[in-house]
């Protein structure tokens, strides 16, 4: 149900991101490639450890570098991969989660899921940088 769900939803990123009907294919693979390198690094590091930051930061950085090099051999924005590959990255929930256990009076949880959220969104910013280190980024858009 899982991978269905993600199917869907990549679907609907092509079509609410308004890309071109050509670019469907591409959309709907970079947001899969987003989740997907985040879930094997969940699986492939027990999530015990909490690996999701980790899992968040090597994503930014694969699709990143992906769309880096997207745009550079294609010669079409970066921004068709960048945009869809890390829309499910964004720890909205977690975020959502931390304000109602605050607001429910739940000091203590909502301050440890706060901080995984501060957490998992600077994994997300350094995976980006790290990602434009590693495959630099076309100079003209």
């Amino acid at each position: 149900m899982e991978w269905v769900a993600l199917a869907l939803a990549s679907y609907s990123f092509a079509v609410l991101f308004r890309a071109p009907r050509r670019d469907y294919p591409l959309v709907m693979v970079a947001a899969a490639l987003g989740y997907g390198v985040t879930r094997l690094t969940g699986l492939w590091l027990r999530p015990e450890h909490g690996t999701f930051p980790l899992g968040v930061f090597l994503a930014g950085l694969v699709v990143t570098a992906a769309s880096n090099i997207y745009a550079r051999t294609a010669n079409r924005p970066g921004a068709l991969i960048r945009v869809p590959g890390i829309i499910l990255l964004v720890p909205g929930s977690i975020g959502f989660r931390s304000i109602t256990l605050l607001m429910e009076h739940d000091m203590a949880v909502g301050f440890a899921t706060a901080m995984s959220l501060l957490a998992a969104l600077i994994a997300l910013v350094a995976g980006v940088l790290f990602g434009n280190l590693l495959v630099a980024p076309r100079r003209n858009l």
